[in-house]
């Protein structure tokens, strides 16, 4: 899909360091880590852009998530990877 470029382009790049930089901690949205803090590296889109530019820039739409808790979302909440079934 076109959109998936927007993920390698130099603008969402630095975004994404100033943004984890900003927010280091995974938000943990399904309470696994318990009372450990865990490292974001992910900047999530809470609500799914589907390829619309102006929500995947929004920034309320974004959330710092460890690589577990994006994968364990993406699963929960879209049926597989990115990928409705």
């Amino acid at each position: 899909m076109e959109w998936h470029k927007l993920y390698n382009s130099t603008r969402w790049r630095k975004y994404r360091l100033i943004f984890l930089a900003a927010n280091p901690l995974c938000v943990d949205p399904y309470k696994d880590h318990g009372k450990r803090p865990v490292m974001a590296t992910v900047v999530d889109h809470i609500r799914a852009h589907r390829g619309s530019y102006p929500l995947f820039w929004a920034p309320w739409n974004h959330q710092a998530l460890c690589h577990g808790c994006n994968s364990k979302k993406a699963v929960l909440e879209e049926g597989a990877f990115g990928i409705r079934i």
